[in-house]
């Protein structure tokens, strides 16, 4: 072990009886010390620093490997019902990715995946037991609109999205309802299959939906589950939504989920704002068996370093509401690429993401404080200044 000392500077006498000069090479004791006789009398001892290297390297790895590790419970046959079963999501995850990339405008998109949507919902709410609550299946063909999100401007129509509401049991004051909005989207990115971003997503909700839609009637808030068509191409059906469809008017809060790598543990990487940011992170915090968020990436993505961006801003910005925005961080260099499919999926991830979601949506469901959140002030939306408008352009302006 080498010794870095440093100590007081010796006498005269003391320094004729040392061992060696100032600058010696050896102590007293025989050990391996570089002594300097200069100044003061403390000790540094290097091999703390490699210790302390040593020790942050492996808590670093530990840390990065335990928020990627799913811990789940396997799903039995008596439990399907009322349970979240990752075999009916990977059956529709399956089927889409299948396709191939589904960009907006595409026959993939356009025509067979919404297919495969418009059937698996309409089936549902067509089948939801008469005691059990109202189920709601709805298709938007978005007019004409266009919006400016900081250096991009968007001009759409006929985008598609489709859109399935269960209701709530409990009477609202002035017979105002309050709802709770859950987004996916169904496009991809021009070469990839989309299978976590963002299909999972839509894949986990249509099991959800087959459980809240064949359970009790007896929901104090409504749900509505968003599955919408273009997000790839900067946005534009979240906002056709938010701004267009006459459920968006009575929904206080919503959780998007969304897709940055390949699998593995979702992680919260933007909340609020508003009032309404804490009672959504406590119920997160209480609901997900292995939560995960991290606040630097919030402040890195909203500081507008990052060239990328979620529906979690249309929302925040033109809803004025508050949210959560969840992703999909594992295997990064699959991103927007032909290696993000659904065999990077694993089961333990998809089993324990589907029961937190739930987790949180009963909760979400059942939670008489939601109706308490209030719209947001312009002032408290991060983006909505300037580089933030409508344009609602007609189509001779353009």
């Amino acid at each position: 072990m080498t010794v870095v000392t440093r100590r007081n500077c010796a006498s005269p006498a003391d320094s004729q009886n040392s061992p060696e000069d100032e600058t010696g090479q050896s102590s007293s004791d025989g050990s391996d010390r570089l002594i300097l006789t200069k100044n003061c009398s403390e000790e540094v001892d290097v091999s703390f620093w490699i210790k302390s290297f040593v020790i942050l390297f492996i808590s670093a790895v530990y840390a990065c490997t335990v928020r990627n590790t799913c811990n789940y419970k396997a799903v039995t046959n008596e439990e399907k019902h009322v349970r979240f079963s990752s075999d009916n999501a990977r059956i529709h995850l399956q089927k889409i990715t299948s396709l191939g990339p589904r960009p907006a405008g595409s026959s993939a998109n356009e025509l067979l995946a919404a297919d495969y949507l418009r059937r698996e919902l309409q089936n549902i709410a067509l089948s939801a037991g008469l005691l059990g609550p109202t189920v709601t299946f709805d298709e938007q063909v978005a007019s004409y609109s266009s919006f400016q999100a900081g250096f991009h401007v968007s001009a759409y129509n006929n985008l598609r999205n489709f859109l399935l509401r269960i209701d709530s049991s409990t009477p609202h004051e002035n017979s105002t309802k309050r709802a709770f909005l859950i987004n996916c989207h169904y496009d991809s990115a021009v070469e990839s299959p989309g299978a976590s971003d963002d299909f999972v997503s839509c894949a986990i909700m249509l099991d959800i939906i087959r459980i809240f839609a064949f359970g009790p009637n007896d929901l104090t808030n409504d749900l509505i589950f968003l599955f919408n068509g273009a997000e790839e191409s900067i946005l534009p059906s979240s906002h056709a939504f938010i701004t267009q469809h006459p459920w968006a008017k009575e929904i206080v809060a919503f959780l998007n989920l969304e897709g940055a790598g390949s699998g593995g543990r979702l992680t919260m990487f933007q909340s609020g704002p508003g009032s309404g940011a804490e009672l959504l992170v406590k119920t997160y915090s209480g609901s997900f068996a292995q939560p995960y968020g991290n606040v630097f990436a919030e402040e890195l993505f909203q500081s507008g370093l990052i060239p990328s961006d979620t529906d979690f801003r249309i929302f925040r910005d033109f809803g004025l509401i508050p949210g959560l925005d969840m992703a999909y961080t594992s295997d990064g260099y699959c991103y927007h690429t032909k290696y993000d499919t659904e065999s990077r999926i694993s089961e333990a991830c998809l089993q324990s993401t589907g029961d937190d979601i739930l987790s949180f949506l009963r909760r979400i469901a059942y939670d008489e404080d939601l109706a308490s959140i209030e719209k947001l002030k312009v002032s408290e939306a991060p983006s909505s200044d300037i580089k933030v408008r409508n344009l609602y352009l007609s189509s001779d302006e353009i």
